[in-house]
């Protein structure tokens, strides 16, 4: 035996019992050892997807500190609700809802009539009763009685209060879509529908549609705040007159939060406060919404007309927190009548609020 041979031989009785495993090609005849590879390689793996997991996490904060904007503020859902829709309070107005989700449709008045004119409504009497109807707005009253004395009443409409229903949705349908009584008034008569008098409708909205839109609207405006408080908010604003020119009686001033599209503030104004000059209303408007504004947020832009008269109030706002920096033309949805009233406005409010819910 020479020298070459006999080292050979020690180096395979020194190396023959060591086995070698390199990750994906680990082929290791002992199953411990084998094991104890794949279990490094896959703690491996896991700390590289965890570093990587949170460089994406650094970056998307690094992110969002240098963007000024949020990109959306609290959730859209509140539970099973649409957020800012206050569903949660229709399990207490059941009766009301089932008022208002009920279907309605036309029928004519003659066929309807002849339903109590064939015989007398109670069992075993065959007299042929007198039969006298009379309208209240939307809601027809039918009262019948026989020879006999049996007497019969029926109305199309469920009662609240002493209420017709119908005739209270009528109305806050009208408000809360956006049309005007002379227009719908017109349009029924075109038709021959029975429908509420303009008595009737005013009495409505005083006495139950305009308290319960205040109601809604001043709690929904203090849920939209609490989401910014501590915030620097851009805000956008434009003012809506009641007719074109420089006739104008009534303005509408909104002041819009542009990430969100939520409107915070919203001021009437009319030209009897400002001298009776319609070009003053827009400019006396924002002052009047910016003061509330920015006592309880931190604005530092707004976005409005390029009108001389703004420019010049923003100029001598005097806040010390406040930076304003007036662009062209960033126009606000006129919108002012997401609310919701009480009882029946308000079921017939929270519907409007699912249907806009489920066109977005």
């Amino acid at each position: 035996m020479n020298l070459s041979e006999e080292s050979s031989d020690d180096e395979d009785f020194l190396y023959e019992d060591l086995e070698f495993g390199t990750g994906d090609n680990n082929v290791v005849d002992s199953e411990g050892v084998g094991s104890e590879g794949v279990g490094l390689e896959e703690d491996r793996e896991g700390a590289v997807e965890e570093g990587a997991a949170a460089v994406e996490n650094e970056k998307e904060k690094a992110d969002m500190q240098k963007s000024p904007y949020v990109p959306e503020i609290g959730p859209k859902n509140v539970g099973p609700h649409p957020k800012l829709s206050r569903g949660e309070e229709q399990y207490s107005l059941q009766k009301e809802m089932k008022y208002v989700k009920e279907r309605k449709f036309m029928c004519s008045l003659d066929l309807f009539l002849e339903l109590f004119v064939g015989c007398c409504k109670a069992p075993g009497c065959q007299e042929v009763p007198k039969v006298k109807h009379h309208f209240f707005g939307a809601t027809v009253v039918v009262n019948s009685w026989c020879p006999l004395g049996h007497a019969f009443r029926f109305c199309s409409s469920h009662e609240v209060n002493g209420v017709y229903a119908n005739n209270l949705q009528a109305a806050a349908a009208i408000v809360l879509s956006g049309n005007n009584f002379g227009k719908i008034s017109r349009m029924a008569q075109f038709l021959g529908l029975a429908f509420p008098s303009e008595a009737t409708f005013f009495r409505f909205q005083s006495l139950y549609i305009f308290p319960a839109v205040e109601e809604w609207w001043s709690w929904m405006r203090s849920e939209l705040i609490k989401e910014f408080v501590g915030m620097d908010v851009v805000v956008g604003g434009d003012g809506q007159c009641d007719s074109p020119g420089f006739s104008a009686k009534n303005l509408c001033y909104f002041l819009m939060e542009v990430t969100t599209s939520y409107i915070l503030e919203t001021e009437i104004c009319d030209k009897r406060h400002v001298g009776l000059s319609s070009a003053n209303m827009e400019k006396e408007a924002l002052k009047s919404a910016l003061n509330r504004l920015s006592a309880v947020l931190n604005i530092v832009e707004v976005a409005t007309d390029a009108s001389s008269s703004i420019k010049k109030l923003i100029g001598r706002y005097i806040c010390s927190s406040l930076i304003v920096f007036v662009t062209l033309s960033a126009k606000v949805s006129h919108l002012g009548k997401d609310c919701n009233p009480r009882k029946i406005v308000l079921a017939c409010i929270y519907m409007l609020f699912c249907i806009q819910f489920l066109n977005t």
